[in-house]
Order: structure tokens, then sequence, then C-alpha cells
């Protein structure tokens, strides 16, 4: 596993805490496989390597519950979760039922925004 040396202090960090979606204004990064299942460490190498990449939202490990508060069992799989990448995630808090997914952005030196 390679990683770029100016990479090197990005990280990504959960846009909100508790849990969040991709908001009405969010725009998916078409170069990228939205709606495939990754290990959560390709999810974010494949971010990192796209510079039109700010963020991803992967499920928690107990799966992905939505509106209805139903758990979507294809959302994470042996250890794989549903990924979807955005240029702009436009992240909003998850609203209860609905529990196990959050949106990762970039955060970091060189990035949008830094972790206060």
């Amino acid at each position: 596993s390679h990683k770029a040396t100016s990479c090197s202090q990005v990280q990504f960090c959960a846009a909100l805490g508790g849990g969040s979606k991709p908001g009405p204004e969010s725009v998916v990064d078409s170069s990228l496989p939205s709606g495939t299942m990754m290990e959560l460490a390709q999810a974010q190498r494949l971010c990192l390597e796209a510079d039109s990449c700010t963020s991803f939202s992967f499920p928690d490990a107990n799966g992905y519950f939505n509106t209805q508060g139903v758990k979507q069992h294809d959302w994470f799989v042996e250890g794989k979760g549903k990924v979807h990448f955005y240029s702009r995630p436009d992240p909003m808090a998850l609203q209860a039922p609905e529990a196990g997914l959050s949106v990762l952005s970039k955060c970091g030196a060189g990035t949008a925004w830094l972790l206060n």
C-alpha cells in the first residue's frame, strides 16, 4: 500500500457526531464507484487519491437502519460496507429511528477544513 507524501497529513473525520448522511445539496463524485461494497480502508484510499473526492458515506458495522428504522442487510456484509463518494457531501444529521451511517470528510493539513 503506497501513499503520496502530500496526503500524509490527510485524515477522515466524521462530519457530524451521532451519524450523518448526505444532504439535499450533495454532489456525487462520478469518477468513483459509488454504491459498491468495499472495506473502509479501500474507500479511504480511493477518496484520498481522487482530488475530486472530498467525502464518502459508510455504514456502521451494525448496519444501516433507514428512516423507518428497518435494517438494510445489504449495506454491511462480511467487513465490507456500501460506500458512496461525494465531491460535495452537504452532510445532515440522521433522524431517529435512522441510524448507522456516517459521512466522513477529508480533514487535516491541506484540506478544506481542519479538525479543531
